[in-house]
């Protein structure tokens, strides 16, 4: 009896014992429960700021859009603009070579007077020196007389007449250099303008660049953030399988020994019972030797 008692109480204490350990099994299968909700919730994390991340992009993406059509419209309206300058100088500058064509033919016409009133007064001056002569020799006749009037005045209106015309050719002359310097400015407005165009075109061309260069660091640095999300989520993923593959074996093994339990329960149930029914029947075989005894010894 008493080695079946000591034997008892050190399978006991060997459940005592297996049962500790099953406790601390338990508590660290909780830890690891709490551990994967909380992985689960920086997943759900991951999931928002990887949403957020598309929502970033597709937003940079709209303001470069809107910022590219804005400038294209700005391109658009300037190019109008400039279009429209460009036409007013052609149509001005038609109208100053039409009238500087003008000038030229009346030059030439003013040049043509010049010469026939020239070439008349020289021949009014060989008649009036004719008339002169004539008149000293017939002594101052009166038709003479006359005819000399008649002479001098006309060379007097000729002579007004080609002051009018040199008058008209100077004024020729300065309407057809102010035209050619119209001409020249206009020139010189449109190589401005065309400057003026260049210069504007390579600012665009600067600002678009920028754009560009700035769309595509934002777009690597979306690109590395949304790399690093996908490596924590990847490491992050692989833990969580560790440590569910831990908790099964765990889960199992608690299941294993619950079964090793019952069935050592169920085993010492059965001896003890048998051990019962043993000393039952010995204590009845013993009273009854005590009761022949007593009735041996009354006789």
């Amino acid at each position: 009896m008493t080695v079946e008692l000591s034997q008892d109480a050190r399978s006991a204490r060997a459940w005592r014992d297996e049962a500790d350990i099953l406790r601390e099994r338990a508590g660290r299968v909780d830890t690891l429960e709490q551990e994967v909700t909380r992985y689960r919730d920086k997943m759900a994390d991951i999931e928002f700021y990887k949403t957020r991340v598309e929502e970033l992009r597709e937003d940079n993406s709209c303001v470069l859009l809107v910022a590219v059509l804005n400038k294209s419209s700005t391109w658009e309206n300037n190019i109008l603009q400039l279009k429209q300058t460009i036409n007013q100088i052609t149509i001005e500058r038609d109208a100053d070579r039409e009238r500087l064509q003008e000038l030229m033919e009346e030059n030439a016409q003013l040049h043509f007077s010049t010469k026939s009133s020239l070439g008349e007064s020289a021949t009014l001056s060989a008649q009036l020196d004719h008339l002169r002569k004539a008149q000293q020799l017939s002594n101052g006749l009166s038709v003479g007389s006359d005819l000399i009037g008649d002479a001098q005045a006309r060379v007097l209106k000729l002579q007004l007449e080609n002051q009018r015309l040199e008058a008209e050719l100077e004024q020729v002359k300065r309407d057809a250099s102010m035209s050619a310097s119209n001409d020249k400015l206009l020139e010189l407005e449109k190589e401005n303008k065309r400057l003026s165009l260049k210069e504007l075109g390579q600012k665009d061309k600067s600002l678009l660049l920028e754009s560009l260069e700035e769309s595509e660091r934002r777009h690597q640095d979306t690109q590395r953030l949304h790399q690093t999300i996908n490596t924590v989520k990847t490491n992050s993923q692989r833990h969580i399988d560790e440590l569910q593959q831990e908790n099964t074996h765990l889960l199992d093994l608690i299941e294993s020994l619950r079964e090793r339990q019952k069935k050592s329960t169920d085993t010492r149930l059965l001896d003890t019972e048998t051990e019962n029914k043993k000393l039952t029947d010995v204590n009845f075989q013993l009273q009854s030797q005590v009761s022949r005894w007593n009735m041996r010894s009354n006789n």
